[in-house]
């Protein structure tokens, strides 16, 4: 294997890579888009008063995989400690992350300036501006050789930049699955920002999922791709060279599927360990505590005194009983986090690692 640059005129436009598209989805999708089918089926019957709380963790593991993708691994359980705490614990990573999940769930426009990975900026400099000449390449995991170098002539980079935000503005062009992988594809070869491009077009893809017809904005993609992340990244170099997307269109067909796959896995582990909980304080404490503190120790993974209190109405020094009597029980450990003190749902946090 050899260091590649890819000359920049061997990079077409998107009006040219989404011919086709309008036919006949590819007959490998047909996979995926029986497993959305299936998932959009699960999710309508899924019945659990915290299944919107279920989707809010579950996106914080998706974009902490994500991350790892990119080189920057952080351990999933300070992600939850600090979006529990009063200050991140006062990492920029951590705050950035946090402000990233929040400014995703609420997005409501497919642009480029929306979809910019402005919540990075103090991690790293410039992290959400927009890439002129500044070499960006795909580098394979194993030999950390360049294995794909987007385009570094500014005009290029900046007509190619064009045209993605021409292709995301209209709206019909998302009629077929291919469009999500299509898209996802070239915001990474185009590479328009000067860094986390790669979390970007994982994003883009959800939202483009969500458009072509999936109930949700969120999809355990990232953890599929991580289980297949050479592949992910040569199937750059090799679409270019090839000149065509159709091993790509596969690859990201499998991923889709699969993720569609785990996901009501996961939320059905969920909702079982919340029933187990709500038994266990029912019927295995030697204090009498509300069942509703079985559902609440289920929305976060940390909780802390002041959660209990403004959830169940009750005084603090009563808050902070149940919340001993929960860690004498084993449902809970206790942990100190700078001044504060929070308790962590163990088994919750696992099912969130997978």
């Amino acid at each position: 294997m050899i260091n590649s640059q890819i000359p920049y005129n061997k990079l077409p436009f998107l009006s040219v890579r989404s011919e086709g598209l309008e036919l006949e989805s590819m007959s490998f999708m047909k996979d995926a888009i029986r497993a959305m089918d299936y998932l959009n089926g699960f999710l309508d019957g899924f019945d659990d008063e915290l299944y919107q709380d279920y989707l809010r963790n579950l996106q914080f593991s998706e974009i902490r995989h994500s991350l790892e993708l990119e080189g920057f691994p952080v351990a999933l359980n300070r992600i939850f400690e600090a979006d529990n705490s009063e200050n991140a614990l006062q990492d920029e990573m951590l705050s950035a992350i946090i402000d990233y999940h929040n400014r995703v769930r609420q997005l409501r426009q497919l642009q480029l300036d929306t979809l910019k990975p402005a919540s990075y900026r103090q991690v790293l400099k410039n992290a959400d501006q927009f890439r002129e000449r500044k070499e960006h390449s795909i580098k394979s995991y194993f030999t950390n050789l360049t294995l794909y170098t987007a385009p570094v002539q500014s005009s290029v980079v900046l007509s190619l930049r064009q045209d993605l935000d021409n292709y995301l503005s209209n709206k019909n062009n998302f009629k077929t699955i291919e469009a999500a992988s299509l898209l996802h594809y070239q915001l990474r070869a185009v590479a328009p920002f000067n860094h986390f491009n790669g979390v970007v077009a994982r994003t883009l893809h959800l939202q483009c999922l969500k458009l072509y017809g999936l109930d949700i904005n969120y999809l355990p993609i990232s953890i599929q791709i991580l289980r297949r992340k050479e592949t992910y990244q040569t199937l750059m170099r090799d679409s270019i060279q090839k000149g065509e997307l159709t091993d790509w269109h596969r690859f990201m067909a499998l991923i889709v599927t699969e993720a569609a796959k785990d996901l009501p896995k996961q939320l059905k582990n969920l909702n079982k360990l919340k029933r187990q909980l709500i038994e266990q304080i029912d019927k295995y404490t030697d204090y009498s505590m509300p069942s509703d503190l079985g559902v609440l120790i289920m929305k976060h993974p940390y909780i802390k005194v002041i959660d209990v209190v403004a959830a169940l109405q009750c005084h603090r020094q009563t808050a902070a009983t149940y919340l001993r009597h929960l860690v004498k029980m084993g449902i809970l450990i206790e942990k100190s986090s700078g001044r504060e003190k929070l308790y962590l749902n163990k088994e919750l946090l696992d099912i969130l690692a997978n």
